[in-house]
Protein backbone atom coordinates (compact mmCIF):
# COMPACT_ATOMS: atom_id res chain seq x y z
CA UNK A 1 0.00 0.00 0.00
CA UNK A 2 2.97 2.34 0.24
CA UNK A 3 6.46 2.89 1.66
CA UNK A 4 7.90 3.71 5.06
CA UNK A 5 10.10 6.80 5.05
CA UNK A 6 12.49 7.94 7.77
CA UNK A 7 12.28 11.73 8.22
CA UNK A 8 14.67 13.15 10.84
CA UNK A 9 14.42 9.93 12.81
CA UNK A 10 10.61 9.85 12.64
CA UNK A 11 8.80 7.08 10.83
CA UNK A 12 6.45 8.43 8.14
CA UNK A 13 4.27 6.82 5.49
CA UNK A 14 3.89 7.63 1.78
CA UNK A 15 0.96 5.94 -0.03
CA UNK A 16 2.08 4.21 -3.20
CA UNK A 17 -0.26 6.44 -5.23
CA UNK A 18 1.75 9.46 -4.00
CA UNK A 19 5.18 8.00 -4.71
CA UNK A 20 5.51 9.04 -8.36
CA UNK A 21 3.64 10.67 -11.22
CA UNK A 22 2.85 7.31 -12.78
CA UNK A 23 1.48 4.16 -11.21
CA UNK A 24 4.12 2.20 -9.28
CA UNK A 25 3.52 -1.55 -9.38
CA UNK A 26 6.51 -2.49 -7.20
CA UNK A 27 8.10 0.05 -4.83
CA UNK A 28 11.12 -2.15 -4.05
CA UNK A 29 13.27 -0.08 -6.42
CA UNK A 30 12.76 2.99 -4.19
CA UNK A 31 14.19 1.40 -1.03
CA UNK A 32 17.35 3.20 0.06
CA UNK A 33 16.78 6.30 -2.09
CA UNK A 34 16.90 9.78 -0.61
CA UNK A 35 13.94 11.72 -2.00
CA UNK A 36 12.06 14.94 -1.31
CA UNK A 37 8.53 14.69 0.11
CA UNK A 38 5.81 17.07 1.23
CA UNK A 39 4.08 16.49 4.57
CA UNK A 40 0.36 16.24 3.85
CA UNK A 41 -0.77 15.10 7.29
CA UNK A 42 0.73 15.41 10.78
CA UNK A 43 -0.94 14.14 13.95
CA UNK A 44 1.02 14.28 17.18
CA UNK A 45 1.01 10.96 19.03
CA UNK A 46 0.84 10.29 22.78
CA UNK A 47 3.95 11.09 24.82
CA UNK A 48 6.74 8.70 23.91
CA UNK A 49 5.14 7.56 20.65
CA UNK A 50 5.81 8.60 17.09
CA UNK A 51 3.41 11.04 15.45
CA UNK A 52 1.30 10.00 12.46
CA UNK A 53 3.02 11.55 9.44
CA UNK A 54 1.76 11.10 5.86
CA UNK A 55 3.88 12.21 2.92
CA UNK A 56 3.50 12.90 -0.78
CA UNK A 57 6.19 13.03 -3.42
CA UNK A 58 3.74 13.20 -6.29
CA UNK A 59 2.48 16.68 -5.39
CA UNK A 60 6.03 18.04 -5.69
CA UNK A 61 6.59 16.27 -9.01
CA UNK A 62 3.31 17.64 -10.35
CA UNK A 63 4.35 21.18 -9.48
CA UNK A 64 7.69 20.68 -11.19
CA UNK A 65 5.96 19.19 -14.24
CA UNK A 66 3.57 22.15 -14.49
CA UNK A 67 6.52 24.55 -14.37
CA UNK A 68 8.36 22.58 -17.07
CA UNK A 69 5.19 22.40 -19.16
CA UNK A 70 4.71 26.16 -19.00
CA UNK A 71 8.32 26.68 -20.07
CA UNK A 72 8.03 24.14 -22.89
CA UNK A 73 4.66 25.52 -24.01
CA UNK A 74 6.21 28.96 -24.49
CA UNK A 75 8.89 27.71 -26.87
CA UNK A 76 7.10 24.98 -28.83
CA UNK A 77 5.59 25.77 -32.22
CA UNK A 78 4.72 23.85 -35.41
CA UNK A 79 7.78 23.10 -37.53
CA UNK A 80 10.20 23.12 -34.61
CA UNK A 81 12.57 20.13 -34.32
CA UNK A 82 12.98 18.98 -30.70
CA UNK A 83 14.45 16.09 -28.74
CA UNK A 84 12.27 13.98 -26.48
CA UNK A 85 12.04 10.64 -24.75
CA UNK A 86 9.46 7.91 -25.41
CA UNK A 87 7.29 7.76 -22.28
CA UNK A 88 4.60 5.25 -23.30
CA UNK A 89 3.76 2.96 -26.20
CA UNK A 90 0.38 2.14 -27.70
CA UNK A 91 -0.44 0.12 -30.81
CA UNK A 92 -1.45 3.33 -32.59
CA UNK A 93 1.66 5.31 -31.66
CA UNK A 94 4.02 6.55 -28.97
CA UNK A 95 3.79 9.31 -26.35
CA UNK A 96 6.94 11.40 -26.26
CA UNK A 97 7.97 13.53 -23.26
CA UNK A 98 9.17 16.89 -24.55
CA UNK A 99 10.18 18.20 -21.13
CA UNK A 100 6.99 18.57 -19.10
CA UNK A 101 4.66 18.17 -22.09
CA UNK A 102 3.78 15.01 -23.99
CA UNK A 103 3.29 14.76 -27.71
CA UNK A 104 1.81 11.96 -29.80
CA UNK A 105 3.87 10.24 -32.48
CA UNK A 106 1.32 8.33 -34.57
CA UNK A 107 2.43 5.10 -36.29
CA UNK A 108 1.87 6.74 -39.67
CA UNK A 109 4.49 9.38 -38.76
CA UNK A 110 7.19 7.01 -37.49
CA UNK A 111 8.67 6.46 -40.94
CA UNK A 112 7.97 5.93 -44.63
CA UNK A 113 7.96 2.15 -44.19
CA UNK A 114 4.65 0.68 -43.07
CA UNK A 115 4.52 0.30 -39.25
CA UNK A 116 1.74 -1.75 -37.62
CA UNK A 117 2.71 -1.33 -33.94
CA UNK A 118 4.87 1.40 -32.43
CA UNK A 119 6.53 -1.16 -30.15
CA UNK A 120 8.03 -2.87 -33.20
CA UNK A 121 10.41 0.06 -33.79
CA UNK A 122 10.44 2.11 -30.55
CA UNK A 123 11.07 1.43 -26.85
CA UNK A 124 10.10 3.25 -23.65
CA UNK A 125 12.97 5.50 -22.57
CA UNK A 126 14.36 5.81 -26.10
CA UNK A 127 15.53 9.28 -27.11
CA UNK A 128 14.09 10.58 -30.38
CA UNK A 129 14.38 13.73 -32.45
CA UNK A 130 11.00 14.76 -33.83
CA UNK A 131 9.35 17.61 -35.65
CA UNK A 132 6.20 19.27 -34.29
CA UNK A 133 3.41 19.06 -36.86
CA UNK A 134 0.47 20.61 -35.01
CA UNK A 135 -0.48 22.04 -31.61
CA UNK A 136 -4.23 21.97 -30.95
CA UNK A 137 -6.37 22.79 -27.91
CA UNK A 138 -7.80 19.84 -25.99
CA UNK A 139 -10.72 19.35 -23.59
CA UNK A 140 -8.60 16.99 -21.47
CA UNK A 141 -7.44 18.91 -18.35
CA UNK A 142 -4.47 16.55 -18.00
CA UNK A 143 -3.35 17.39 -21.56
CA UNK A 144 -4.73 20.84 -22.41
CA UNK A 145 -3.11 20.65 -25.84
CA UNK A 146 -2.67 17.91 -28.40
CA UNK A 147 0.82 17.96 -29.88
CA UNK A 148 1.29 15.92 -33.06
CA UNK A 149 4.84 14.79 -33.80
CA UNK A 150 6.67 13.25 -36.74
CA UNK A 151 9.86 11.27 -37.26
CA UNK A 152 9.03 10.79 -40.92
CA UNK A 153 9.25 14.53 -41.61
CA UNK A 154 12.98 14.42 -40.80
CA UNK A 155 13.76 11.36 -42.94
CA UNK A 156 14.63 11.27 -46.62
CA UNK A 157 11.63 10.50 -48.81
CA UNK A 158 12.41 7.17 -50.54
CA UNK A 159 10.21 8.22 -53.47
CA UNK A 160 12.86 10.77 -54.49
CA UNK A 161 14.90 7.95 -56.06
CA UNK A 162 11.96 6.05 -57.55
CA UNK A 163 11.95 7.72 -61.04
CA UNK A 164 15.56 6.58 -61.56
CA UNK A 165 15.52 3.17 -59.86
CA UNK A 166 12.02 2.04 -60.85
CA UNK A 167 11.39 3.52 -64.28
CA UNK A 168 8.75 1.78 -66.44
CA UNK A 169 10.21 -1.40 -67.91
CA UNK A 170 12.75 -1.90 -65.11
CA UNK A 171 12.88 -5.15 -63.20
CA UNK A 172 12.92 -5.49 -59.40
CA UNK A 173 12.71 -8.06 -56.64
CA UNK A 174 10.12 -7.46 -53.94
CA UNK A 175 8.17 -9.05 -51.12
CA UNK A 176 4.39 -9.22 -50.79
CA UNK A 177 3.41 -7.27 -47.67
CA UNK A 178 -0.36 -6.88 -48.04
CA UNK A 179 -3.13 -8.65 -49.95
CA UNK A 180 -6.48 -7.25 -51.04
CA UNK A 181 -9.17 -8.81 -53.23
CA UNK A 182 -7.98 -6.78 -56.25
CA UNK A 183 -4.29 -7.61 -55.91
CA UNK A 184 -1.12 -7.84 -53.84
CA UNK A 185 1.05 -4.96 -52.63
CA UNK A 186 4.75 -5.58 -53.11
CA UNK A 187 7.42 -3.80 -51.06
CA UNK A 188 10.15 -2.85 -53.52
CA UNK A 189 12.25 -0.94 -50.99
CA UNK A 190 11.65 0.56 -47.55
CA UNK A 191 8.64 2.87 -47.88
CA UNK A 192 7.98 2.08 -51.56
CA UNK A 193 5.23 -0.35 -52.59
CA UNK A 194 3.76 -1.34 -55.93
CA UNK A 195 0.56 -3.15 -56.87
CA UNK A 196 0.41 -6.51 -58.60
CA UNK A 197 -3.16 -6.58 -59.89
CA UNK A 198 -4.94 -9.91 -59.53
CA UNK A 199 -5.07 -10.20 -63.33
CA UNK A 200 -1.26 -9.99 -63.38
CA UNK A 201 -0.92 -12.55 -60.60
CA UNK A 202 -2.92 -15.18 -62.47
CA UNK A 203 -3.28 -14.32 -66.18
CA UNK A 204 -6.23 -16.07 -67.79
CA UNK A 205 -7.54 -17.50 -64.52
CA UNK A 206 -10.81 -16.62 -62.78
CA UNK A 207 -9.54 -15.58 -59.33
CA UNK A 208 -11.95 -14.00 -56.83
CA UNK A 209 -9.32 -12.90 -54.31
CA UNK A 210 -5.57 -12.37 -54.66
CA UNK A 211 -4.91 -14.56 -51.62
CA UNK A 212 -5.88 -17.58 -53.75
CA UNK A 213 -2.67 -17.23 -55.73
CA UNK A 214 -0.34 -15.34 -53.36
CA UNK A 215 0.49 -14.89 -49.70
CA UNK A 216 2.21 -12.33 -47.48
CA UNK A 217 5.95 -12.92 -47.39
CA UNK A 218 6.26 -14.30 -50.90
CA UNK A 219 9.29 -13.03 -52.82
CA UNK A 220 8.44 -12.05 -56.40
CA UNK A 221 10.31 -10.89 -59.50
CA UNK A 222 8.40 -8.03 -61.10
CA UNK A 223 8.59 -5.53 -63.92
CA UNK A 224 7.39 -1.94 -63.51
CA UNK A 225 4.51 -1.39 -65.93
CA UNK A 226 3.37 2.11 -64.97
CA UNK A 227 4.72 4.76 -62.59
CA UNK A 228 2.85 7.75 -61.15
CA UNK A 229 5.22 9.56 -58.80
CA UNK A 230 2.76 12.35 -58.00
CA UNK A 231 0.11 9.90 -56.76
CA UNK A 232 2.78 7.49 -55.42
CA UNK A 233 1.48 4.56 -57.39
CA UNK A 234 3.40 1.81 -59.14
CA UNK A 235 1.70 -0.78 -61.32
CA UNK A 236 3.58 -4.07 -61.60
CA UNK A 237 3.49 -7.29 -63.56
CA UNK A 238 5.28 -10.55 -62.90
CA UNK A 239 8.59 -10.91 -64.70
CA UNK A 240 8.45 -13.53 -67.46
CA UNK A 241 11.57 -15.51 -66.53
CA UNK A 242 11.25 -18.01 -69.39
CA UNK A 243 11.01 -15.23 -71.94
CA UNK A 244 14.08 -13.52 -70.47
CA UNK A 245 16.04 -16.78 -70.59
CA UNK A 246 14.95 -17.30 -74.18
CA UNK A 247 15.96 -13.81 -75.25
CA UNK A 248 19.35 -14.24 -73.56
CA UNK A 249 19.81 -17.52 -75.44
CA UNK A 250 18.90 -15.82 -78.70
CA UNK A 251 21.43 -13.06 -78.07
CA UNK A 252 24.13 -15.62 -77.25
CA UNK A 253 23.51 -17.32 -80.60
CA UNK A 254 23.66 -14.01 -82.40
CA UNK A 255 20.11 -14.40 -83.68
CA UNK A 256 16.83 -12.56 -83.33
CA UNK A 257 13.34 -13.56 -82.32
CA UNK A 258 10.80 -13.36 -85.13
CA UNK A 259 7.44 -14.96 -85.68
CA UNK A 260 7.42 -15.17 -89.50
CA UNK A 261 8.25 -18.86 -89.65
CA UNK A 262 11.55 -18.24 -91.41
CA UNK A 263 13.64 -18.24 -88.27
CA UNK A 264 13.51 -19.88 -84.91
CA UNK A 265 10.71 -18.60 -82.68
CA UNK A 266 11.28 -17.85 -79.01
CA UNK A 267 9.54 -21.11 -78.13
CA UNK A 268 11.75 -23.07 -80.53
CA UNK A 269 14.86 -21.53 -79.02
CA UNK A 270 13.73 -22.30 -75.48
CA UNK A 271 13.12 -25.92 -76.43
CA UNK A 272 16.49 -26.05 -78.12
CA UNK A 273 18.18 -24.67 -75.03
CA UNK A 274 16.49 -27.31 -72.87
CA UNK A 275 17.61 -30.03 -75.26
CA UNK A 276 21.16 -28.70 -75.02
Amino acid sequence: GGVEVQVAGVRAFCPISQLDLRHVADAAAYVGLKLTFRITKYEGGPRGKNPNVVLSRRSILEEEARAKAAEARARLEPGLVVKGRVSALKDYGAFVDLGGLEGMLHVSEIGFARVTRAADVLAVGQEVEVQILRIEKSDDPRRPERISLSLKALAKDPWEDVPVKLAPGSRATGRIVRIESFGAFVELSSGVEGLLHVSALAPGKNVRHAREVSKVGDAVEVVVRELDVERRRISLELADLEEEVGRAYVAARGGSVVEDGKHDTLGDLLRAKRDD
